[in-house]
């Protein structure tokens, strides 16, 4: 029987388990935080967006960089295998405007301990509040030096996650491990995050939810890009699903180098004749 240690409980390494686990290994997972799947608490406004209708072709489009390097493992696992999976294992689902795939519930917690009860099922020998701080290749072998001690497999699966969310548990821990193993990394640019706003005024909104708005990045008054849909106000700027592909454009794009200019239109739909109309219109309706 093979061995198989995944470092990192989120959603990758729980998968990536139950994967290994069903192929008839035995495995490891180490989490340094109490729980599996922390990060999934905060995704979608902690109501779990699982994934996304899209084709794999839209996937590649919205992939940063280099999206055709992971066409064959799109193809490999789709997003139809994904749900077709959760549905197996009781989870109903339900779409969303944009595609977005959420569960029925709408709780991101329901989902969290679904993934506990599969690992338990499967007999993945699961480490919580178990850090890892080292990873070594042994000849054939691999070796991890966590907490609770050393231990060798066969394969080592890294699932750490990027560095977005300290609080989480993602520290970039994968990164130095993958450097100690010969391995080269890129340099690192913060992406899919909210943007922390210079002005204060946005924080006293903290909390308000806005809808078919667009939200736009300027550099030196030309736009440099934009995007439609949800947004919301945070205690310390704005966050929401177009303000997140955003912050991917701002990382990626050499057109939207920082300091950027963000500007939020409130009714994209409308031009600003026909917005003053209605202004005027709705003031001589309700102020008298």
């Amino acid at each position: 029987m093979k061995e198989i240690l995944v470092i990192g409980a989120g959603a990758a390494g729980i998968m990536a388990a139950l994967a290994a686990a069903e192929a008839g290994a035995r495995v490891y997972l180490f989490e340094k935080n109490d729980i599996v799947g922390k990060k999934m608490g905060i995704t979608g406004k902690g109501r779990c967006n699982l994934t996304n209708s899209c084709s794999m072709a839209d996937f590649i489009a919205h992939t940063p960089g280099h999206g055709k390097f992971l066409y064959s493992a799109y193809e490999q696992f789709t997003n139809q295998d994904l749900l077709d999976k959760l549905h197996t294992w009781g989870l109903a689902t339900k779409e969303e405007r944009g595609g977005r795939i959420f569960p029925q519930s709408d709780s991101a917690i329901e989902v969290r301990k679904l993934f506990y009860r599969k690992l338990c099922q499967k007999g993945v020998d699961l480490h919580l509040s178990d850090a890892v701080h080292a990873v070594k290749a042994w000849g054939s072998r691999m070796v991890v030096s966590a907490a609770s001690g050393n231990y060798e497999s066969d394969a080592c699966i890294i699932t750490t996650g990027g560095m977005s969310y300290p609080v989480t548990g993602s520290t970039g821990d994968g990164y130095g491990f993958a450097r100690s193993l010969g391995h080269s990394v890129t340099e690192l640019k913060p992406s899919l995050i909210p943007f922390t706003t210079e002005e204060t005024w946005p924080h006293t909104l903290s909390g308000l939810s806005l809808r078919n708005v667009e939200a736009s990045l300027w550099k030196r008054g030309k736009k440099a890009a934009s995007h439609f849909g949800e947004m919301l106000f945070t205690h310390f700027g704005v966050s929401g699903p177009i303000i997140l592909m955003l912050s991917t454009e701002a990382a990626h794009k050499k057109s939207c180098a920082f300091p950027m200019q963000l500007r939020i239109d409130l009714k994209p739909a409308l031009s600003k004749e026909k917005l003053d109309a209605r202004l005027r219109r709705d003031f001589e309706k309700y102020i008298r």
